[in-house]
This record gives C-alpha cells, structure tokens and sequence, in this order.
C-alpha cells in the first residue's frame, strides 16, 4: 500500500502488482489508477480500511511517501504483523512520531526508510530498473502533470505546496549544455550504469542548467 500519490507514491505504485493507495486527491487518485488498477480507501481510519480491505492481515508492504507523523503512524498500523513500514517521505525535524514499546515488542514489524532508493543499492539493481522502464514495464511518464521551463520552477513548488498535480518535468534546451554535461548523458547509455556515476552526472548538469539560467 502506499500513503501519498505524488511524484514518490505514484512510482511506489507503478512498480506493484496489488496494491491500495490513499490519498485525498481525486486527480492523484485517477493518476495512480493509469499505472495500477489501486483500490482508495476513505472515509475510514486508513489502518481500518487496508484491514478490511486485506481480510483483517494488513499489508505486506506499507509506504508512506508524505513525510509527515500521521501518516507514517497509519501506514506503520496499515502493515501485516512482522511486515515492513518504509517512510520514502522527508520529513521534519520537529514532527515526531511516538511509538509504544509494547507495540514495538508484539507486532515485529520493521519500520525503515528509503533515501533515494537506498544510497547502497544492491549490485546490478540500477541496471534492473533502467532496462524495466526500457521494456515497458515502468512507465516513467505516468506521474508527470505539468512540462515546464526552469524560469517555471517557482511555480512548480507553489502547486506542491498546494496538493496540485504529481510530478513536474524540466524541459531545457540541449545546445546550452556544455560539453563535459553531453559526456555525462553518454554515461546513461553505457553498460556500466554506476550509481556515483549516475548521482554525479546528475549534479552536473543541474548545477550548469542552473548557472546557464543565472540561478546559481
């Protein structure tokens, strides 16, 4: 299950096979629907409708994509007993979530996080991924709601402060990349698809899209 259909929970449920989303959005909740038929569950403690929803288990798997103590509280009671809860949200540092010892104690479950996918990703995972999406099978295109310009950026920001739209996608201008950044393109097309490889090209060529536009 995931709590949250943004940009994070809509790549959750496109790499599921039966899952249930929750979210207050109605557009986010069609969005998520062309990925993955899901089931939304509402009007009902989240916890209580994923039980019912699941004949009384829970789920295998529950994702909390917002970042926020409530919703990590209802995806970590949404879970199976001796399941896992993954916050792929960022929160904040003055939002705790509280947890009993009992509770920790009686429903084994495991609660972790997921840092850009895991910073230590398993050997040859990255490869796995990238020939899936080449294959079809994950549809990269699907969260994506808005197509913008950098100068566009603000704007983008504001609509996820507001609860609009998914994922927006950055168009630019291929000719203003210099050349090192045309390197680091090549890299995504080469076999050996290194993750610190990857991380850097992508730290370049945000910092010279962002010095080509004089935000940085």
């Amino acid at each position: 299950m995931a709590i949250g259909l943004g940009g994070v929970g809509l790549s959750v449920v496109a790499g599921a096979r039966l899952i249930i989303a929750v979210d207050v959005s109605a557009e986010k909740a069609m969005l998520a629907r062309a990925a993955v038929p899901p089931t939304s569950c509402r009007r009902v403690p989240v916890s209580r409708g994923i039980r019912a929803l699941t004949g009384g288990r829970g789920a295998d798997y529950a994702f909390e994509c917002l970042g926020r103590a409530d919703p990590i509280r209802s995806a970590w009671q949404s879970a199976r007993r001796g399941r896992r809860c993954v916050v792929a949200g960022m929160g904040a540092k003055d939002d705790p979530v509280e947890f009993s010892a009992l509770e920790l104690f009686h429903f084994a479950r495991t609660l972790t996080s997921s840092v850009y996918g895991a910073r230590r990703s398993r050997p040859g995972r990255t490869p796995r991924l990238v020939d899936a999406v080449l294959r079809g099978e994950l549809d990269l295109a699907a969260p994506v709601t808005h197509r913008i310009a950098l100068a566009d950026v603000p704007a983008a920001f504001d609509r996820m402060r507001r609860g609009v739209g998914a994922r927006s996608l950055v168009l630019f201008d291929r000719s203003c990349l210099a050349p090192r950044t045309r390197t680091c393109e090549g890299h995504w097309r080469s076999a050996q698809l290194d993750q610190a490889k990857i991380a850097t090209c992508l730290m370049t060529v945000t910092w010279r899209l962002l010095r080509v536009h004089g935000q940085a």
